[in-house]
């Protein structure tokens, strides 16, 4: 009975921590999209002659400017409307940084091949597997040009397979997460439009 008790108190607090978790990554990420936005303002309210870019980071095809907060590099924001998320893109992944926002996997969005992970949290990509072929995601880099796309598919990976996650051409983004067991992966294949 004792154990069986410690073993319940156990799993409250695992959960407890987990949603502890999940709402201050969703905070977070309001507060840091906020932060971006204004800087995206700001820069085009300013006049082009006088702007030098803050930072930069080189692409195959293009140089882009990036934002730092906090000492991270942030990418740009992905917003995916049908399930009202807006969340900033840090530049890098790391499983830390996971905690605080969704990170570029791989590629880039110029170059029509980036994979974006994210938590299985709600507040990130937890209920991606809700969307639907046909339903628009948006990425904003950090200079505030927006690139459009369209949901085409949605897979199952074992978790194992990392290189399915990039296999393949017919797709210019991919989003994923851990499912809840974290044996698999779900992940997104989004179209440019």
């Amino acid at each position: 009975m004792i154990f069986g008790t410690a073993l319940m108190l156990a799993a409250v607090l695992l959960f407890c921590i987990n949603i502890y978790r999940e709402n201050r990554a969703g905070q977070e990420s309001e507060r840091i999209v906020h932060m971006i936005e204004q800087d995206i303002h700001g820069r085009a309210a300013e006049d082009p002659a006088d702007t030098e870019p803050q930072e930069t980071y080189k692409t195959d095809e293009t140089e882009k400017e990036e934002i730092v907060i906090d000492g991270e590099s942030y990418a740009g924001i992905i917003e995916i409307p049908s399930l009202g998320l807006k969340l900033p893109v840090m530049k890098e992944l790391d499983y830390k940084k996971l905690d605080t926002a969704p990170c570029v996997y791989s590629g880039s969005v110029y170059t029509g091949d980036i994979i974006i992970a994210a938590h299985n949290f709600r507040t990130h990509f937890g209920r991606l597997k809700e969307l639907e072929s046909g339903e628009g995601i948006r990425f904003t880099d950090c200079e505030g040009e927006t690139f459009d796309f369209s949901v085409t598919s949605s897979e199952l990976i074992d978790g194992e397979a990392a290189d399915v996650m990039e296999s393949g051409d017919d797709w210019d983004m991919t989003l994923f997460t851990c499912t809840y067991s974290g044996k698999a992966r779900i992940a997104l294949r989004c179209k440019r439009v």
